[in-house]
């Protein structure tokens, strides 16, 4: 019986979360109020304070899961394919395919409300961005000793390029109305940074 409440609890937080990104989606950070995300999740703003604070801490478990998303899709990809260049290809295509689901992504990675109003969840955004890149360049190190990647640029900074092209991408594709494919162009930039920093002939991809 003990276990009821507390799984209750976990799924009405969800709830939350999935109103909340619906509306970043279509509105934005700066559109988000606890009174939509109330109506969105179906529950009294009341019921919305029992399990969180306020819009920020609301926001904050949305960044969190957003980011636990991203990694959890670079840890498979990396348990599943092989060689390391086939690893960064398959999670360009589930990243892409996962923010193409969920559009507020994009958003909430370049939120202004973030970046500049917000202290605390910028530190926690580039907190989270660190640990996604640190993740990454352990599989360009790898591809690195294994003599797929050029090895003459530190993993690190390989890391950083492949992170800041990503974002590129997917800013083309929120400011161009998602009109295109996001995992096509992602599945291009692949391919232009493949050019770059693999050594010609190694892995497979």
């Amino acid at each position: 019986m003990a276990g009821k409440p507390a799984k209750a609890g976990e799924a009405s937080r969800a709830r939350i979360i999935s109103a909340a990104m619906a509306i970043i989606g279509r509105r934005g950070v700066s559109g988000l109020t606890t009174a939509l995300i109330a109506r969105q999740s179906r529950m009294s703003e009341a019921n919305l304070y029992r399990h969180f604070k306020g819009k920020d801490d609301i926001l904050r478990a949305t960044l969190e899961k957003v980011w636990r998303d991203i990694m959890g899709n670079l840890s498979k990809a990396a348990e599943e394919a092989r060689p390391p260049s086939e690893a960064l290809k398959l999670f360009i295509q589930r990243h892409f395919e996962y923010v193409e689901k969920n559009r507020a992504v994009p958003k909430i990675i370049f939120s202004d409300e973030i970046h500049v109003l917000n202290a605390g969840l910028r530190r926690a955004l580039n907190a989270n961005m660190g640990k996604v890149s640190w993740a990454m360049g352990q599989i360009i190190r790898e591809g690195q000793e294994k003599g797929e990647f050029r090895d003459d640029v530190r993993a690190e900074e390989l890391a950083m390029m492949f992170i800041g092209l990503g974002q590129s991408v997917a800013l083309r594709w929120s400011l161009g109305g998602r009109r295109e494919s996001i995992r096509e162009m992602g599945l291009s930039m692949w391919r232009n940074y493949e050019k770059l920093v693999c050594v010609p002939g190694a892995g497979k991809s």
